[in-house]
Formats: structure tokens, C-alpha cells, sequence
């Protein structure tokens, strides 16, 4: 059993968020849901799209190539997930009345969730990798690493969740947000560099 940060965070948001008054947790899951826009057309779909050639690879012990096509994914990952959060940085307003409406919403609620996506888009580069970065553990047959980072990753973050609503409100915690994926995504990819180094000297020396 483990936990995602991906989950987690919406947890923390959830949590720390009923306590910072009326529209605190809307504002925060209006701006995370179109975040998840991006996301999932990118992140999620580059994940399923490249699992089953990683697979593939991993099967046949061709791990070097593993490597490459999975750098190579994130690479282009990357540059889509930048693009997705310039626009969505730029036109965060724009987007938010269009989607959620002017009639439903007030102002400066509009002007609330535009603050807070371009706060939590600063890491839909982070947020879209990792999905990526885990689908290059399953090919290798490793899926405990992921459970056990994300749990370790969702569990120390949560005293920085509980002090950001405190201290900063709705901005702090999208703020947050972010920097909670950052950590998860960093520590995967460094896991999944020496997991890949791993497997390749065993399969060398077989």
C-alpha cells in the first residue's frame, strides 16, 4: 500500500483549505482541475502511449534503448508541458471566466483562481513527467519505489501543507502544490537513473 503525492496534494488542499474560510478550497480545486487540462493530454497520455514500447524493451533487455526512448519522451514532455504553462500563466483569467463563467463567479473570485493556476502550473512540467517517469519503473518490473517515494514524499510534506495555509493562505498552499511534485519528480528521476544503471550491469553480466 502507498500513496501518490498526486492525490495526497488534493488531500492537503482539501484539508488545510476548509480552514482558511468560504471559496478557499473552490479556488484551489478550480485552479488545480485546469491545471489537470495539460496534464492529462500531455503527461498521461505520453505515460500510456510510451509504456507498452518500454515494456517492450525491458522485456527483450534492451535497456540502454529503454533509457533513450524514455529521456527522449520527456524531452518533448517537457517542451509541450512549458508551452501548456506559458498559456496558461498568460491567460489564466481569460481561461477561468470562459470555463467557470462571470455569471456564477464574481471578479475578484476570477482573479483568485487566475493567481492561483499560474501558481500551481509552475510545476505542470513536474506534475506531467512523473507520470512518465513511473511507467519507466513498471517496465522495468519495479512498481514498490514509486508507492514507497510517493508515501515517503506525501507524508514529510505535510507539515509544510499545515504551516502554508497558516502563514500564506490560498496562494501559499498553490505554492505548495507545486513544490510537493517537484520533490516527488525529482526523487524519481534520480531512482529511476540508478535503477536503470542497476538493471543494465545485470544484464551485462548474464
Amino acid at each position: 500500500i502507498g500513496f501518490s503525492i498526486v492525490v495526497v496534494d488534493d488531500w492537503y488542499l482539501r484539508r488545510e483549505g476548509s480552514k482558511l474560510g468560504a471559496g478557499a478550497v473552490s479556488t484551489l480545486t478550480y485552479a488545480k482541475n485546469l491545471m489537470k487540462v495539460p496534464m492529462g493530454i500531455f503527461g498521461l497520455a505520453a505515460g500510456v502511449a510510451a509504456y507498452p514500447t518500454l515494456a517492450r524493451l525491458a522485456a527483450e533487455k534492451k535497456l540502454v534503448e529503454l533509457r533513450t526512448t524514455l529521456v527522449g519522451t520527456l524531452r518533448h514532455l517537457v517542451l509541450l508541458s512549458f508551452a501548456a504553462q506559458a498559456a496558461l500563466s498568460a491567460a489564466g483569467q481569460p481561461i477561468a471566466a470562459a470555463i467557470y463563467g462571470r455569471r456564477v463567479l464574481e471578479e475578484r473570485d476570477v482573479r483568485e483562481i487566475a493567481t492561483c493556476l499560474v501558481l500551481v502550473s509552475l510545476g505542470l512540467v513536474a506534475w506531467s513527467a512523473q507520470t512518465v517517469i513511473a511507467r519507466g519503473f513498471y517496465a522495468l518490473g519495479n512498481t514498490k519505489l514509486p508507492a514507497i517515494l510517493g508515501t515517503v514524499v506525501a507524508a514529510a510534506a505535510f507539515p509544510v501543507y499545515w504551516f502554508a495555509g497558516r502563514s500564506g493562505g490560498t496562494h501559499a498552499l498553490a505554492a505548495v502544490s507545486l513544490h510537493g511534485d517537484l520533490s516527488t519528480s525529482r526523487c524519481s528521476r534520480g531512482s529511476s537513473r540508478k535503477s536503470s544503471r542497476r538493471s543494465t550491469r545485470r544484464s551485462c553480466a548474464a
